[in-house]
């Protein structure tokens, strides 16, 4: 009984295992349809989220394509302005040396001009001066076109000319040297070397050769100049006359109209050269290579307008004793640089000349005045207005 109970009892136990195994199998039967059901709404909502995806990545190519492309396009752009840039920026460094090169330039050029105003004023001030000595220049010549009657000599002398040497309006141009000598004691003296050259000369005033007493043949022909230009403001008639040779004698002091003399000085073997009236015709000294050297003379006639200066026809005496020399264009000629290269060395061809105004002279391929460089100094350097 007890077995059977037993029995009954593992049945009871087996079926109430059975019955909990079954209904765990239910149970997890259940659970499994849930999961199911579950998994297959995760597997729909998978497959939306791929087809989303995959939508989106498509999209996401689209435009990561328009953007590799506009990327590019960009690129390019970007290389062009890059481009553009560099050669700007070469440009700008071109054009910033090119400015401080300018820049440079433009210091050193106002350094330059500085210099160059500086230098412009000091040749401005040089030529002022210059202006200056050659305005002197030319009134030194005026002051000794004729004697200079604040001279007590110089005015003796001219008086003396007058009464010993001019007779009937002729005036003995001999006599001048004798009254010279003995009236003014004013004596010949040789020229120094090269008196032509201007190295080893100077032109002395009238004023001047009064107070030494002598003079080398510019002085003395300056002189002469002096004394005829003199004369002649005292006598509007005069005539000049010179000496010759010839084959008599010809008077030089006391006046030939004087027949009561005991004494008198000539030269023999010569004769009267009657040189014509003075009237207008300009005085000169002329100066000219002549033996060895260096000589100057007195020349008579020629013209002077505003045109310019011509010693054609002028005629020719000594200072030192009044001998006639000849008429320029005869004896006498008269340098033409332009076409003579060897004035100096041709005897007789006058390369220097004094007027009352003015002193001319060769100088290179022409002749040159100190009025004509006036005119050019006034010309190149006008005169500057008032302050």
């Amino acid at each position: 009984m007890e077995s059977g109970n037993a029995l009954h009892l593992a049945l009871a136990g087996l079926a109430i295992l059975l019955l909990l195994s079954l209904c765990a199998n239910l149970w997890q039967a259940w659970q499994n349809q849930g999961l199911a059901g579950q998994l297959a709404a995760l597997n729909q909502t998978y497959a939306q989220a791929s087809a989303q995806w995959e939508r989106q990545q498509a999209s996401l190519e689209g435009r990561i394509d328009a953007l590799s492309v506009q990327a590019a396009d960009q690129q390019v752009s970007l290389s062009a302005l890059q481009y553009r840039l560099n050669n700007t920026q070469a440009s700008l460094d071109n054009q910033t040396r090119a400015r401080k090169r300018a820049e440079e330039q433009l210091n050193a050029s106002k350094g330059e001009l500085a210099s160059q105003k500086q230098s412009l004023q000091n040749l401005t001030a040089q030529f002022r001066q210059l202006q200056a000595d050659l305005t002197d220049s030319m009134g030194w010549f005026r002051e000794n076109a004729v004697l200079p009657q604040t001279n007590a000599g110089a005015k003796n002398l001219g008086e003396r000319v007058m009464e010993d040497c001019v007779d009937n309006h002729a005036l003995n141009l001999a006599c001048v040297n004798y009254v010279l000598e003995r009236t003014a004691t004013i004596t010949y003296r040789t020229d120094p070397p090269n008196s032509m050259t201007g190295t080893a000369d100077h032109l002395q005033s009238v004023e001047q050769t009064f107070a030494a007493g002598s003079g080398d043949c510019e002085d003395y022909s300056l002189l002469l100049k002096a004394i005829i230009n003199t004369a002649r403001g005292r006598d509007r008639n005069l005539t000049l006359t010179a000496w010759g040779a010839g084959s008599g004698r010809f008077q030089v002091y006391p006046k030939a109209s004087l027949t009561d003399v005991e004494k008198y000085w000539y030269y023999d073997g010569a004769q009267a050269v009657d040189m014509g009236p003075l009237g207008d015709k300009p005085v000169w000294v002329v100066c000219f290579p002549y033996l060895s050297q260096g000589h100057c003379t007195v020349a008579v006639g020629g013209r002077i307008t505003d045109s310019g200066v011509s010693l054609a026809g002028a005629q020719v005496f000594e200072p030192q004793d009044g001998q006639y020399m000849g008429t320029v264009g005869q004896e006498f000629s008269v340098c033409a640089p332009e076409r003579q290269s060897n004035c100096w060395s041709m005897q007789r061809n006058i390369i220097l000349m004094v007027t009352d105004w003015d002193l001319y002279k060769v100088q290179g391929a022409g002749w040159t005045s100190y009025g004509q460089l006036y005119e050019e100094l006034m010309t190149a350097v006008p005169a500057q207005p008032s302050p």
